[in-house]
């Protein structure tokens, strides 16, 4: 036979389909291998900015679910900073669904690798959280420390953002505390930093709780003023749960001075959100807080 063709024979009968399969594994093998870092990290971050999205949205129990893919990514390639990112936000939608054991646990995990880290931003933005599961659980006293811990990082640091949101978290505990006019004043210094920073998510949260500090102490004309301020923003932000509490506060305002229609009107509107955000436990927070005649 022909030397050429006694090579050719040779080929196709080594060069069978499975080996030819097993030659096409290995070489996606080593593709996969080679982008899958890169692709991996890509993906995370694309994640986390949905979950980030979920939560400004309100929908707290889909942002968890989100950020809990993005931290089974992030540990799996050893990235301890957006570990403890990750972990920080899903503390704060935790706290957002009033679970501030399950929130503290997962926050104190944070802070851990963000001291460890020596993040100061981040360290300053978990005490805050932190401070708001106490909050949650009305050891007021405490969340101040936090919030004052968060508050003297965030200003050393110049962390403008983050100074208002925890300016916003001492006010309303101020309120919390019956100290309603430091409450108020917070509030505002709050408030002035969310516009000068264009933070239009944290000015509708201000607003809806400077309505809050007017509601407590029979100001109703001024809370109200407040609460529609924050929930037209509310509203143009697509804020679910901002705009679910506001409308529970108005209902609440409307019921006290006996305009009832309007008052199941508003509680209608907020049964809707409650529905879609499936965020039952934070209404109960939300109750709760409302004022007793």
């Amino acid at each position: 036979m022909h030397p050429r063709l006694i090579f050719l024979s040779l080929m196709l009968a080594v060069v069978t389909p499975s080996t030819i399969a097993l030659i096409h594994q290995a070489d996606l093998t080593a593709v996969a291998q080679s982008i899958s870092p890169v692709t991996e990290k890509a993906n995370g971050e694309r994640l986390f900015l949905e979950g980030i999205q979920q939560y400004r949205q309100g929908y707290y129990l889909k942002a968890l679910e989100t950020y809990q893919r993005v931290l089974e990514i992030r540990q799996k390639l050893g990235d301890k900073a957006g570990e403890a990112t990750t972990l920080n936000n899903m503390g704060e939608a935790y706290n957002g669904l009033n679970q501030p054991t399950q929130a503290l646990k997962t926050l104190q995990q944070a802070l851990t690798i963000r001291q460890q880290l020596a993040d100061k931003t981040g360290i300053s933005e978990t005490l805050d959280n932190i401070g708001s599961s106490y909050r949650g659980f009305n050891e007021y006293s405490k969340a101040l420390e936090y919030y004052q811990q968060a508050l003297t990082i965030r200003r050393e640091v110049k962390d403008k953002v983050g100074e208002g949101k925890t300016l916003s978290n001492i006010g309303i505990t101020y309120n919390f505390q019956q100290q309603y006019s430091k409450a108020l004043e917070t509030l505002q210094q709050a408030l002035a930093i969310h516009k000068e920073a264009k933070d239009r998510f944290r000015e509708a949260y201000t607003l809806f709780r400077t309505g809050k500090v007017y509601t407590d102490i029979r100001e109703y004309s001024r809370a109200l003023q407040s609460y529609q301020q924050a929930l037209t923003l509310n509203r143009e932000l697509g804020n679910k749960d901002g705009e679910l509490r506001t409308l529970v506060n108005m209902a609440w305002l409307d019921n006290e001075q006996e305009n009832y229609t309007r008052s199941i009107e508003l509680f209608h509107q907020a049964l809707v959100i409650i529905r879609e955000t499936k965020n039952g436990s934070s209404v109960d927070s939300m109750l709760n807080s409302l004022p007793t005649t």
